[in-house]
């Protein structure tokens, strides 16, 4: 970005002056024909507009521009031309700043809501830096596994009654995002079958096979895959030396173990990965495993592995949610995959919910910022925002949808609102279609107690 003239001062409004900021300040903070400069203003979120502009008005005459966190609540244009909206997290502000002038900037809205189409533009940088460019333990074919994410990767769970179904999941679970396939053993599936479908598999795809089974089975089938589920740290002892060259999955539920592991892996030339065992929520609990997790990938360099079934199938929440939620938490523990399948109904979808939630997590960690606004959601049952123009608003359990230029009032607690349409005239199917479908999602959570059957 090119400036001609004198340059342009710039001053970045903080809540708190960090180490980290001012390095950010002078490393990548640079844009030509522009200066920066850096003010913390306290309890920046507890003040009115008003009191806000009265602490930045000092700086007013002597900079052109004044850049405030994007999360800050307000329209500030009524104030002055000068102040605008930065981003929600102060570390990317650059990347927008690549395609917009400072002063281009909204007064009213985040960068990130006020550019969308950037938005997504950066996001999807991100995704592609975080997802080619990071440091790896080893090879699974051509799949390289991350010590610690970014990326998060996906490994999706085959559990196969047939080997023709054991093809169609996998076709599946490939176009839903995963990025390795791990069938289970069924031992009422011809042993034969189970051959066909792996020896078909590495046909069709240079994804990593993974074969969850007893050993006696991986055994056999050893040449047929890359991945061997799972060991625990006695049988991964016992039978170091023919799993050398595959990755093997060891279950690990105490954290004083791992150094032995590290130990027999370096000295077995072993391709490791730890799984920290997840238990299903509230009973047993699976809050130890996250930490389990964490200590694992804060003292040492070992991928590890999450299996969010016992998480996804084992509470009756939405399967998007629950995810999602689990995915930001593996994250945030260092894990660097994540193990899904798709076992009953309610978890259909989940391998592509675990990718999107992988995808937000990798552009998160890229970007330093919470998983919103990043041109990515799993927001698969509620709205975001109310609909542009007014044509739905609401307060809590009641909706206002306007049809026909009238506002129809619909209350989200009835057996079954959907009446509403014996209120209007004239609509098409489609347009019949469309306004459920939205009464139903802005009326989450109330519409899952629905009776309109």
């Amino acid at each position: 970005m090119i400036m001609k003239g004198k340059v342009k001062r710039i001053l970045l409004i903080t809540s708190k002056k960090t180490e980290r900021l001012e390095g950010y300040l002078f490393s990548k903070l640079k844009v030509r024909g522009y200066s920066f400069d850096l003010l913390e203003v306290r309890d920046i979120y507890y003040l009115s507009q008003r009191d806000l502009m009265d602490r930045i008005k000092p700086f007013i005459n002597s900079y052109d521009i004044i850049i405030l966190p994007g999360n800050i609540a307000g329209n500030f244009s009524k104030f002055s031309k000068k102040v605008v909206k930065g981003t929600e997290a102060p570390f990317y502000l650059h990347e927008y700043l690549r395609y917009k002038k400072p002063e281009e900037l909204s007064q009213e809205l985040p960068a990130e809501k006020a550019f969308p189409d950037i938005t997504k533009l950066i996001a999807s940088k991100a995704l592609k830096e975080a997802s080619s460019n990071y440091k790896y333990a080893y090879k699974i074919r051509e799949l390289k596994i991350p010590y610690k994410p970014p990326p998060l990767l996906v490994f999706s769970e085959i559990f196969p009654k047939d080997s023709l179904e054991a093809l169609n999941k996998a076709r599946y679970f490939l176009r839903s995002g995963a990025d390795a396939l791990v069938v289970s053993y069924n031992p009422n599936l011809d042993f034969s079958e189970l051959r066909n479908a792996l020896k078909t598999l590495r046909q069709e795809t240079r994804k990593p096979i993974g074969l969850d089974a007893p050993i006696h089975v991986m055994r056999e089938l050893y040449d047929y895959v890359d991945i061997l589920l799972s060991f625990d740290m006695l049988s991964v002892k016992q039978n170091a030396k023919w799993i050398k060259n595959k990755a093997s999955v060891v279950l690990l539920d105490d954290i004083n173990k791992v150094d032995e592991l590290i130990k027999v892996a370096r000295a077995n030339e072993l391709k490791i990965i730890v799984d920290p065992v997840t238990y299903p929520s509230i009973y047993p609990g699976v809050l130890q495993t996250f930490l389990r997790a964490r200590k694992i990938a804060r003292r040492y360099k070992i991928p590890i592995m999450l299996g969010l079934l016992n998480i996804t199938e084992l509470a009756d929440v939405d399967s998007s949610g629950l995810n999602g939620f689990a995915t930001f938490l593996a994250a945030e523990a260092g894990i660097s995959i994540i193990l899904i399948g798709e076992e009953s109904v309610k978890s259909r979808g989940s391998v592509y919910e675990a990718r999107i939630a992988s995808d937000m997590s990798s552009v998160s960690l890229k970007l330093g910022k919470p998983p919103k606004d990043i041109g990515l959601d799993l927001l698969a049952v509620k709205e975001k925002n109310w609909a542009h123009d007014n044509i739905v608003r609401g307060n809590g359990e009641t909706l206002w949808i306007k049809v026909n230029g009238e506002d129809i009032e619909v209350n989200c607690r009835q057996e079954c609102p959907l009446d509403v349409f014996e209120r209007i005239e004239g609509l098409s199917t489609k347009e019949v279609f469309n306004i459920s479908i939205m009464i139903y999602r802005y009326c989450s959570p109330w519409s899952k107690d629905w009776k309109c059957l």
